[in-house]
């Protein structure tokens, strides 16, 4: 599809605007300035140009920062680490509030067992670093299971439509 028959389709067709704002609002949690035909075409792109596993990703995600809010990695300084609005994963943000627990003030999204989730995800990652004494080879295997959370997902009183206890 061209930039030209987008650029139509936005000016001409209702309910393809609606479905770009839907997914660009449930996906990215921001809001589309409508008046802005550019946006709705920026919008289209990045909901295009973003690989199908990680908008689902990041659809289902349990954890938000608040716009501006910007994580670095204060433990060993990995860049990669940087997280903002945009591309937080649960991964990054279970990382961070383990790290860091204080970080939980910039989050305006995340689960009221947050921390025992950062602390379940601390053992996950210790795993691949642990070595294997070959004289326990008869041991049985340790079994560990996550926690399964039950809990809603909070919301705090930054967020216009709060579904859940408000911070």
């Amino acid at each position: 599809m061209s930039s030209t028959q987008v650029r139509e389709l936005i000016r001409d067709d209702a309910d393809f605007r609606r479905e770009t704002e839907r997914l660009y609002v449930g996906i990215f949690r921001q809001s589309l300035n409508k008046s802005c035909s550019n946006c709705w075409f920026d919008a289209f792109i990045l909901l295009m140009r973003t690989d199908l596993n990680k908008l689902n990703a990041m659809k289902e995600k349990r954890f938000d920062l608040r716009a501006g809010a910007v994580l670095y990695d204060v433990v060993n300084h990995d860049p990669a680490k940087t997280v903002t609005h945009h591309n937080i994963t649960d991964e990054l943000a279970l990382y961070h509030l383990r790290t860091n627990p204080d970080y939980i003030k910039f989050f305006n999204l995340y689960p009221d067992n947050w921390q025992e989730l950062a602390l379940a995800s601390s053992n996950n990652a210790a795993k691949p670093a642990e070595v294997k004494d070959n004289n326990e080879s008869d041991a049985a295997p340790a079994q560990t299971e996550q926690p399964k959370s039950t809990s809603p997902v909070k919301r705090t009183a930054s967020t216009k439509k709060s579904t859940t206890k408000k911070r």
